[in-house]
């Protein structure tokens, strides 16, 4: 299986693409690409799957929500068959680390939201039925966030637990970043109707889903690209885009995609049917809850 970040040659570039559109421009998003390959991260680095900077003072989070677990099972044809339910492990599961970025390595012109040093990002590396971060209909891992000041971490955790158990497909190898700006352009249900019309049929073609849409230059390299990265756009894959706010009544932003089968490192990372993880946050502050969807 080819990967989601491995496109055919488009019919045009996104300058070309441009050319014709300027209107687009003003609904472009920055974003950072974040190319995750295996490595030897330490915790004082960015880095997917790698050592966290945790303060050793501070318990190591837990998943203590039933988790979804697939037991296999034989009818009475002697044909063997998977059930699923709902099920507590006797001890919590250890977070795995997902992510963690120093704002002190990103490109100039890109931050972390208020100023923010460090971003971790944790989960349970197994099946869960929409946990409490998630927008419903929700089957992957349940994920924690903290956001840190380096300096405040004087006495770091040597060793950080490891999950009892887990499901190979949201375990994440040691890799290092290498961050890629690039400008990200919405899902088409984001923009004007017109003017997604007008993109659909560009270069005389009527847009068919069903059609060779790596071809065409905004769906292959354009629009809410594929891959691990900040900010940006995010793909609508299972449904419509909907409203997301907070319980202040913010808007949520889009902070992180963890994508599925990225390149040769996370060729085994496989989130539902090959989709997107993408976490969001409360623009207000920091401290309000934040969110995930599945797409």
């Amino acid at each position: 299986m080819s990967s989601p970040c491995e496109r055919p040659e488009p019919f045009a570039t996104p300058e070309e693409f441009l050319a014709d559109f300027p209107e687009l421009r003003k609904h472009a998003c920055p974003a950072l690409r974040l190319h995750p390959h295996l490595g030897e991260p330490t915790r004082e680095s960015s880095s997917a799957g790698g050592p966290l900077l945790w303060p050793t003072e501070e318990p190591w989070p837990t998943c203590s929500l039933p988790h979804y677990v697939a037991t296999p099972c034989y009818g009475e044809n002697g044909l063997m068959f998977d059930t699923q339910e709902d099920v507590v492990f006797d001890e919590p599961v250890a977070l795995q680390p997902v992510l963690q970025l120093f704002a002190r390595d990103l490109p100039q012109g890109y931050s972390l939201p208020h100023g923010a040093e460090v971003l971790q990002v944790l989960w349970c590396p197994n099946e869960h039925s929409d946990p409490h971060e998630a927008f419903g209909h929700h089957y992957g891992p349940s994920v924690a966030l903290r956001w840190r000041s380096s300096p405040e971490v004087t006495d770091p955790l040597a060793q950080q637990p490891q999950p009892h158990t887990k499901e190979k497909e949201y375990d994440v190898p040691a890799c290092e970043l290498a961050p890629e700006p690039i400008m990200d352009y919405p899902d088409l249900d984001r923009v004007p109707e017109e003017l997604a019309e007008r993109v659909m049929r560009w270069k005389g073609q009527e847009f068919d889903c069903e059609e060779e849409p790596e071809r065409h230059t905004y769906f292959a390299l354009m629009m809410a690209r594929r891959g691990m990265k900040l900010g940006g756009c995010e793909g609508w894959e299972i449904e419509d885009p909907f409203p997301m706010t907070c319980s202040c009544g913010t808007t949520l932003e889009h902070l992180v995609q963890i994508d599925s089968m990225e390149g040769p490192a996370l060729r085994n990372l496989i989130i539902g049917r090959a989709y997107a993880l993408n976490i969001y946050y409360c623009p207000a502050s920091l401290e309000h809850p934040y969110r995930i969807n599945i797409q």
